[in-house]
């Protein structure tokens, strides 16, 4: 396995985890929202289960290779929200853990775009930099809406 060394590698990187990402949580949130009581919340999260596909389609058109390893973070958030769906009784207070849930995939997603918009701009990869504009704007606003939610839900 080589080493990244450049930030060209480095944007390489970061779109291929981010696009990982997308894939493992559009494939995995149905089973995730399956016990969500809340009817709010259960629109957020089918919501977002569209929207990781449609960020997903944005990244492939940026023209990268996205052929790289499975997004270990991501991976990490979806297993401690199935783990919630099995240890947590149905209503309040699983729908309390899962808005953590999804917020912490959101803010990590957040912060990978970030990255990769920083490295996109040095780079001048103008075909990038839309895409990655989209997906932020995309995350910010259904965390926000997630985070009016949470008050709500744990009264």
């Amino acid at each position: 396995m080589s080493k990244t060394s450049n930030n060209a590698e480095l944007l390489q990187v970061c779109i291929q985890d981010l696009h990982s990402g997308c894939v493992a949580a559009a494939s995995r949130l149905p089973e995730i929202i399956a016990p969500v009581a809340n009817q709010a919340l259960r629109e957020a999260m089918e919501n977002a289960h569209g929207d990781y596909a449609a960020r997903a389609q944005r990244l492939e058109q940026t023209g990268y290779d996205l052929s790289g390893p499975e997004n270990l973070w991501m991976k990490g958030i979806l297993d401690d929200a199935v783990r919630d769906t099995q240890s947590t009784a149905s209503g309040p207070i699983l729908d309390v853990a899962l808005v953590g849930a999804m917020r912490k995939a959101f803010q990590a997603e957040r912060v990978s775009i970030e990255t990769a918009q920083v490295l996109a701009e040095r780079l001048e990869h103008e075909k990038t930099l839309g895409p990655l504009a989209a997906n932020h704007r995309e995350t910010s606003e259904a965390d926000r809406k997630l985070q009016s939610l949470l008050a709500q839900l744990a009264a």
